[in-house]
């Protein structure tokens, strides 16, 4: 004979619920942007948290209107002149030990970024794809780190041109990179 409990469908619940939360845990789902902060640790460590599949390095904030491009990692290191090399095997461990996607964000909510004709926007994907994605370029602000992707963060300006920016690098893409990622902040 069963011994039947009115506590046992509410153990049960619990029991599922705390499976539940710990699978959806398990799994890391959030992006963040880094380099914005220079007590936010290195970016191996942020990756190696477990809690990002997406670590979105902030920013390439001066771009555009025949200007040289610049990034800004707030403190981390200055890759403008060539300060910030030593990222690309933080780059690469994190993308390889970590399975986390590593990408390049643009814009930010300082800067100086912006694009005046549809030349500009072709002039900024061609930086971008010999300077942090597959091209080759002696100048490279990362060493020879490969970005997953281009993370659009256009929080001041005309948003003009932008979208031919995405066109442009989604045309230097072969079909095996067909999965690279370019997402609108």
């Amino acid at each position: 004979m069963a011994i039947r409990s009115p506590a046992l469908p509410l153990l049960l619940a619990a029991c599922l619920l705390l499976a539940l939360a710990g699978r959806l845990r398990a799994e890391p789902c959030i992006a963040v942007y880094w380099g914005q902060n220079g007590y936010e640790g290195g970016l191996r460590e942020a990756c190696a948290t477990g809690y990002y599949k997406y670590v979105l390095i902030a920013f390439l904030n001066q771009l555009g209107n025949g200007q040289i491009p610049r990034m800004n990692l707030a403190g981390h290191c200055d890759p403008n002149s060539g300060g910030c090399t030593f990222l690309s095997s933080d780059i690469l461990s994190c993308q390889r030990d970590y399975i986390v996607k590593v990408m390049l964000s643009l814009g930010g909510a300082i800067g100086s970024y912006r694009l005046v004709f549809q030349e500009d926007a072709r002039e900024v994907a061609q930086y971008i794809y010999y300077s942090f994605l597959g091209g080759s370029s002696s100048n490279r602000p990362l060493r020879n780190a490969v970005s997953d992707g281009v993370d659009f963060d256009i929080e001041g300006g005309s948003r003009d041109h932008w979208d031919d920016v995405a066109l442009y690098l989604k045309a230097y893409s072969t079909p095996e990179q067909r999965g690279s990622t370019v997402p609108r902040a």
